[in-house]
């Protein structure tokens, strides 16, 4: 009796300590787990799309900062000048009326509003989408909780680039009152409501003319897609970061720094959309002649991709009938690097061998972009054999199918293309839209996943999260 009232007297004594314990660790465990709700929930990565480009109004043409305003600095962000000096190689930027930076900031709202309030609902056969409620393992409330949480904003020209920044950022500030919101109230669970957002900057090469008659330079024509210098070099600042890859293009475009600038004030930007394109024409004079000419187009495209390699960007590729421009341009680019490289490591031996002390602060150069994304692919397989035996050991590439380009074109191979499909492997699949309107783009996500999975035999639950790893390994997210 004495020992079981003993006993009962200990419990009594230990229980409050027991529950300071109890309340510690679950306060221990709340601020390990709020953190979560920015990370990225599994679900649809649109790896390119456009959808900027459904601004209400448009995209207008830019209204440049006078070469007497203030220029952009490296660490300036675009919409705020850095203090002007003389010497700065940043070209003006362009500025956007307050006017359409509130369309861009509501165009953003109306995007994640739309990603995240449509729930996908099984659809009849005879509206002729392939939705995840028509394919294996998806069924029921699953349906639902598949969305849009990442894209890629792909801008086509310097035009685009200060509403891609607007709409990317108006969406990260919508994120982090839903990141505030969660921690304050101390919820547990993953955010499933923040949209990543990947800002990618380049010139595309339908749109060169435009790019040349908004940042003119030189003595061309920029009608016609000739306003460039290729011997000139002077626009750079000797010595500085613009010399060395103006050097490395070995061409001067107006919007090139301009371009620099834009990718060098977000830590994760990407360089596209760039690529070569033999099918867009005009008629000049009663003749069919390419909007911008092929050599141009090369020159344009080297530049961008050596731009990726020195500021270790991934890049975003457009290829059409112009494979063999393509595959010969690339090598060049990877030839006149390593050789670039070969002379630094020499250097160094050098250095080293003169010193005895080791060169720490220079990063070693890169041969090609760390990843590169064919966006949709429209190679055939000799053409794949051929890229994977150039950038070898020297980058990482990834394949995207735009259903509206790839899988829904009536002269589409379906076993060749399920032939190529399997060639890559999920592994270096993405999802993709290229899409301009937002309304559409889950869906159009949803029908290559579909597709995708059918070529490969597996299930689209499987290609959703086995794309949207892939993806984050693409934008280094």
């Amino acid at each position: 009796m004495y020992t079981h009232n003993f006993i009962i007297s200990l419990l009594v004594l230990l229980l409050p300590l027991t529950t300071n314990t109890m309340s510690m660790n679950v306060s221990v465990r709340r601020s390990s787990t709020v953190k979560s709700c920015t990370s990225l929930s599994i679900g649809l990565f649109d790896a390119h799309n456009h959808i900027h480009l459904s601004l209400p109004g448009g995209i207008p043409a830019p209204t440049l900062i006078s070469s007497n305003n203030p220029r952009p600095s490296k660490e300036s962000h675009p919409s705020k000048p850095a203090s002007h000096t003389e010497e700065s190689p940043f070209p003006p930027i362009i500025s956007i009326p307050a006017d359409v930076k509130i369309q861009s900031q509501d165009h953003a709202k109306n995007i994640r509003h739309l990603f995240h309030q449509s729930q996908m609902k099984p659809s009849s056969p005879s509206n002729n989408k392939s939705l995840l409620s028509q394919v294996r393992g998806y069924e029921g409330d699953k349906v639902n909780k598949v969305k849009v949480v990442g894209m890629a904003l792909m801008s086509t020209q310097p035009r685009d680039y200060p509403f891609i920044h607007q709409i990317a950022e108006s969406l990260e500030q919508i994120n982090e009152k839903i990141c505030d919101t969660k921690i304050r109230n101390e919820e547990q669970v993953q955010d499933t409501n923040s949209i990543e957002v990947i800002r990618c900057f380049g010139v595309h090469p339908w749109f060169l003319k435009e790019a040349n008659m908004d940042f003119p330079l030189g003595s061309g024509d920029p009608s016609k897609c000739t306003d460039i210098s290729p011997q000139d070099e002077g626009s750079a600042q000797k010595g500085s970061d613009a010399e060395m890859i103006m050097s490395n293009s070995n061409s001067s475009f107006g919007w090139f720094l301009h371009l620099q600038h834009y990718l060098s004030t977000h830590p994760n930007t990407c360089v596209g959309e760039i690529g070569l394109d033999g099918v867009r024409f005009d008629i000049i004079d009663g003749e069919k002649v390419l909007a911008c000419p092929m050599d141009i187009q090369v020159m344009a495209f080297e530049a961008q991709l050596h731009l990726a390699a020195d500021l270790d960007k991934c890049v975003s590729i457009h290829v059409v009938k112009a494979w063999g421009e393509f595959i010969t341009s690339l090598k060049k680019v990877l030839t006149e690097r390593l050789k670039r490289r070969k002379e630094q490591r020499n250097r160094w031996k050098q250095y080293k061998a003169t010193t005895g002390k080791t060169l720490l602060d220079e990063k070693e150069i890169l041969v090609l972009p760390p990843r590169m994304y064919f966006h949709a692919f429209g190679g055939n397989e000799a053409i794949l054999k051929q890229l994977d035996a150039i950038v070898k050991d020297h980058s990482s590439i990834y394949f995207g199918f735009a259903p509206i380009v790839n899988f829904r074109k009536k002269s589409m191979n379906e076993k060749k293309m399920n032939s190529i499909l399997q060639k890559i492997g999920i592994d270096r699949l993405v999802l993709e839209s290229d899409l301009e309107d937002y309304i559409c783009v889950e869906s159009e996500l949803l029908f290559g996943a579909d597709f995708i999975a059918k070529a490969l035999g597996i299930d689209t639950n499987d290609v959703i999260e086995q794309t949207m790893d892939n993806a984050k390994r693409l934008y280094n997210i």
